[in-house]
């Protein structure tokens, strides 16, 4: 039909907008926090070798969670 407008609920675009934000930056901040925990246990004279290698698989996967987070980031 002419005349038709097609609208959008701004309002709640904005509102959805703002929750993915908010849940990627909580992810970001426990994986960080993951990362600072780990290194704290690996930078302790108790740590073993084994622990280390452990540690460096996990520090590996640090740009695959930033991908990730800049990947929710996008749907924001």
């Amino acid at each position: 039909m002419s005349g038709d407008i097609f609208g959008a609920r701004t309002g709640a675009l904005a509102d959805g907008s703002n929750r993915i934000k908010n849940a990627a930056d909580t992810f970001k901040s426990e994986y960080e926090r993951m990362f600072l925990v780990v290194d704290s246990l690996v930078s302790s004279e108790w740590t073993s070798p084994a622990a280390t290698v452990i540690a460096n698989k996990i520090f590996e996967q640090r740009p695959n969670l930033d991908a990730m987070y800049q990947a929710i980031c996008g749907y924001a």
